[in-house]
């Protein structure tokens, strides 16, 4: 794990559940030298605007909100780790904890959007 970085920055994490069941999945991805939370939250207001209630809940009622971390960093610079894994490792990835994460059962009729 890159230094500085949360157990919780890598992997899947839930930023919002609504009330109701939800109807959707919601998965933000970053890119490049990017963050899960970090890069969807405002640097001056230290808002997320994926579960803040202002913003996307307020407009996608029936959504759960998840983001995906990984590792991607592209240089050292600064002490960071590099992932070693290509594109494809990535997707594979993703794909294997979305699946774990979702509920089998429901996960037809609830659609995610990545």
């Amino acid at each position: 794990m890159a230094p500085g970085r949360s157990p919780q920055t890598f992997g899947i994490q839930e930023l919002y559940r609504p009330e109701e069941p939800a109807e959707i999945d919601i998965v933000a991805v970053h890119g490049l030298n990017g963050d899960a939370v970090k890069t969807w939250t405002s640097p001056s207001e230290k808002i997320c605007w994926l579960n803040h209630p202002n913003f996307l809940p307020k407009y996608i009622k029936s959504a759960r909100v998840l983001v995906w971390g990984y590792n991607a960093n592209i240089s050292s610079y600064a002490g960071k780790s590099t992932s070693s894994d290509r594109i494809l490792q990535h997707a594979q990835t993703l794909v294997a904890q979305l699946h774990a994460d979702r509920d089998v059962r429901l996960s037809f009729a609830r659609p995610p959007i990545l």
